[in-house]
């Protein structure tokens, strides 16, 4: 129970942060300001 919890817990918050880094993709910037937004998104999730 409190393991099935925890998983879902962390699944969505893995998934607020892949959308929170996914508009930064879409924005008209360059290639190393979407690159670094991402990967400081990456690392947030793990």
């Amino acid at each position: 129970m409190i393991i099935n919890i925890l998983s879902y817990a962390c699944i969505g918050l893995g998934l607020v942060f892949w959308f929170w880094g996914t508009p930064h993709l879409l924005r008209k910037r360059s290639v190393l300001f979407k690159l670094h937004s991402l990967s400081i998104a990456d690392t947030l999730v793990r």
